[in-house]
């Protein structure tokens, strides 16, 4: 806001408005301020008196702007003006040293352009100090007294006038806008004048002209208008007429905007032919008692959808002559049937299903729910959290059937809002009419935000993805990954069945699977049913001479790592730094192995292994960041899988690395007191003095180098609120620590040994 009114504000000359007048201008406020109000009063004065003084001396003002004056000059030209201020100031009192100061200090730094800038910074930072609001009001002529006066008091009532101790309303003129005001105040600005409205209303009759003049050619390149006073020029132009041609007929009379005598077309409210103005004709028809548009009929011939083609496209028609041309209109379509076209031929799809498709439950009552079965019998609202590949899908569908509910399925990454309006709207027509309640399962409804979330499954956490109200209105059903016992179960379940076929197909296929074979589709589903069958098809499809060793190696090609990047990536990275934090090297490199193998970026956990080294093992070896650093660019050179022998290599070291979080801590309780009062200000002594200004008001007075002295010396480092506080405690401090006495024994339990500290 400070710079936009210096950029803003009239200047004397040429003035680069810069953040260098605000550095200037905040030091020189808080010189005069650290003295006295009465010496900001003062060079708030002296600095009016130099504006007004380079104002009405031109040379002065020239000395101000050229950058080009040597230093002899610009001391000369100081003199002047220092002689010229000891005139103009009341009571004859000397000028200020703080302002003699200020303009030395822009001489000797080449910055007395800045002048003008500066003084405007400082007088918004004293108004801002005294409570001042000083409104600008702008007009094309001078405002009269009475006219300020209601302006004053009308601004005195409004906010920013009620929070301001003293307005003050000046009049600025200004003929350019025109008539009305334009009234700055603060970083806001008013335009109520004249110059703003007409060009709006300019900037708005250029859009509506174009949007005319675009309407209507392209309503006669549709055959919908024709000029017909030039006959010949129009039947040379007319399937396609240019912008050019179009604006000649405009300006010479004979199409005015398309709604004058002379053109001839098809009304768009009734359809008849036009020959007089279509405004009028149009205003008749609406007018009417039974105007009213003709419904448009649903099913029509495709070729009345078709868009006119251009004179330069091909087409296989010959062309039609303008003065036989018969006008269609586009509004009474003609209707070739009102029935919906025959259904295709339903294919058999079942055949080719993959066996997770096929081998889907039917019921609860399948093996495949367990004990959970009557979990999900009561149709209230719901919200599945489920795990990835653990029957939601089915569940819902189950759900449905069960209750004898109508199931309507929709996916969130290609459904959107007005999909499920639709869902909705039927639904409710299905209640009142059927009493039947519908089911709306959306699948991956983490897709969708947290404004159009409704009933559907998840992978995700629900805490995090969905919407909290709507959460603690629904019920949460978290499913676990199948055990071993319950994988064994489906494909005992899936053979039978499959056995069982009519077809014949499958009848040996209890006996085509070791029990090795067997044994490796229940580990390499982890869990997941779908995994399983289809590595279970995946084996019984494997060709007859195929051995076991060779099929186990088919099916683990076949099973991709399972390593969600949305929660498996941050469990597991808080799983390594645990480990790392409790000692623990044999948990941590297990984690690192289990985030490499599943496609973990190397570099993300080069970089987390480097705030753990400073976190967790810090002050009690210096090594350890270094080390990390090094790891990270070993990982950046050398890249996988090499670069996991590294990655390695600094997981084992910081496992068996001792383990402090005083600076860790120390930041914390830093952080904490900077949050309870963030303005505290830097005490003079630590502060520094670039100018010379700043050393006269005591920057950096009392300061103590301390290499220059044989001893110790004391220098005031924190502020006087802070003097006393600690924040990076000695080694073995214990305060703020917990004494878990059978935490302490379990871990003694479970190491053999007592703990060296009791």
């Amino acid at each position: 806001m400070l710079a936009r009114r210096i950029a803003a504000a009239p200047g004397l000359g040429q003035r680069a408005a810069s953040t260098i007048a605000l550095k200037y201008s905040n030091a020189l406020y808080q010189a005069a301020l650290n003295k006295s109000p009465q010496t900001l009063s003062k060079v708030h004065a002296e600095l009016a008196t130099v504006s007004s003084t380079i104002a009405q001396d031109a040379s002065l003002n020239s000395f101000i702007t050229n950058p080009t004056l040597s230093a002899n000059e610009r001391k000369a030209g100081l003199g002047v003006l220092y002689s010229r201020l000891d005139a103009a100031l009341p009571k004859k009192e000397p000028v200020s040293d703080i302002t003699k100061n200020l303009l030395g200090v822009l001489s000797e730094n080449g910055r007395l352009a800045e002048t003008p800038g500066v003084i405007e910074g400082f007088n918004e930072l004293v108004e801002k100090y005294r409570g001042e609001l000083t409104v600008v009001v702008t007009s094309a002529a001078t405002l009269p007294r009475d006219v300020l006066s209601r302006l004053e008091t009308a601004l005195k009532q409004s906010q920013a006038g009620q929070t301001a101790k003293l307005l003050k309303v000046t009049n600025k003129v200004n003929p350019s806008i025109l008539g009305g005001i334009v009234v700055d105040f603060g970083d806001k600005t008013i335009d109520l004048s004249v110059q703003s409205r007409v060009t709006k209303f300019n900037s708005a009759l250029q859009r509506m002209l174009l949007h005319c003049v675009s309407c209507i050619l392209l309503w006669f390149n549709r055959g919908r208008l024709e000029v017909v006073e030039d006959e010949e020029e129009c039947s040379r132009n007319s399937d396609h007429v240019t912008t050019r041609v179009f604006l000649r007929w405009l300006l010479s009379g004979k199409l005015v905007c398309g709604f004058k005598v002379g053109i001839h077309g098809r009304s768009p409210i009734c359809g008849k032919s036009v020959v007089d103005e279509i405004n009028s004709h149009i205003d008749r028809c609406l007018s009417a008692p039974t105007a009213q548009k003709r419904p448009q009929p649903q099913n029509v011939a495709p070729i009345f959808n078709m868009k006119r083609k251009w004179a330069d496209e091909p087409s296989s028609s010959p062309p039609v002559d303008s003065s036989t041309r018969v006008h269609t209109p586009s509004s009474s379509p003609v209707v070739l049937s009102n029935t919906e076209p025959p259904p295709k031929r339903a294919r058999n799809k079942a055949a080719h299903a993959p066996w997770a498709e096929k081998l889907r439950p039917s019921s609860f009552a399948e093996p495949s729910f367990g004990d959970r079965a009557g979990e999900f019998h009561d149709v209230q609202p719901l919200r599945h959290l489920f795990v990835d590949r653990c029957g939601k899908t089915t569940i819902a569908r189950l759900v449905a059937t069960t209750s004898n509910a109508v199931f309507k399925e929709l996916s969130a990454t290609v459904a959107g809002v007005n999909d499920i309006k639709t869902i909705v709207d039927g639904a409710k027509s299905t209640l009142a009419l059927t009493g039947r309640r519908t089911i709306l399962f959306l699948d991956e409804i983490h897709r969708f935000n947290k404004g159009q979330q409704l009933i559907g499954a998840t992978t995700e956490n629900p805490s995090f993805k969905l919407n909290g109200a709507l959460l603690s209105r629904c019920r949460v059903f978290a499913l676990q990954r199948l055990v071993e016992a319950d994988i064994e179960t489906i494909i005992t379940s899936a053979l039978a069945q499959l056995s069982s076929d009519d077809s014949g197909q499958h009848t040996s296929l209890r006996s085509s699977l070791s029990d090795k074979c067997m044994s490796s589709i229940v580990a390499l589903s982890a869990g997941d049913a779908r995994t399983a069958l289809s590595l279970l098809e995946l084996s019984v499809n494997a060709p007859q001479d195929m051995d076991d060793s060779a099929l186990q190696a088919l099916m683990r090609n076949s099973v991709v790592t399972n390593y969600d990047r949305s929660e498996d990536h941050y469990d597991m990275i808080s799983a390594l730094h645990k480990s790392i934090r409790g000692s623990q090297p044999n948990a941590a490199l297990y984690w690192l192995a289990r985030m490499l193998a599943g496609g973990e970026d190397p570099l993300y956990l080069a970089r987390r292994l480097i705030v753990v080294s400073s976190e967790d093992v810090g002050l009690a070896d210096n090594q350890a960041l270094p080390l990390a650093i090094a790891t990270l660019q070993a990982c950046q050179h050398i890249g996988m899988p090499e670069c996991k022998i590294n990655l390695a290599h600094l997981v084992a070291y910081l496992s068996e690395a001792p383990k402090s979080t005083r600076a860790y801590e120390a930041y914390s309780r830093a952080e904490q007191a900077v949050a309870v009062d963030p303005t505290i200000p830097v005490p003079l002594s630590m502060r520094n003095a670039p100018t010379s200004l700043m050393k006269e008001l005591g920057y950096g007075k009392t300061y103590r180098y301390n290499p220059e002295y044989a001893h110790p010396v004391t220098n005031v480092y924190l502020p006087s609120a802070l003097e006393n506080a600690e924040f990076l405690r000695q080694p073995g401090d214990k305060r703020d620590k917990t004494w878990d006495e059978d935490a302490l024994k379990e871990w003694e339990a479970r190491n053999g040994v007592p703990w060296e500290g009791r």
